[in-house]
């Protein structure tokens, strides 16, 4: 497997994971990102290409 695929297939687990936290957070994807810090296009971002 080359750096690239595996980079992405970690990418992919990490944004996957934090979608499902969300999801089940109960907050809203605002309040969500505020409380963890990440920037809430990159969610909406990593959302779309999961």
């Amino acid at each position: 497997m080359d750096t690239k695929r595996v980079v992405r297939q970690y990418r992919l687990k990490k944004w996957s994971a934090l979608i499902t936290e969300r999801q089940t957070s109960g907050l809203n994807v605002r309040e969500f990102c505020k409380d963890r810090n990440i920037k809430e296009l990159l969610l909406l971002l990593a959302k779309t290409y999961s």
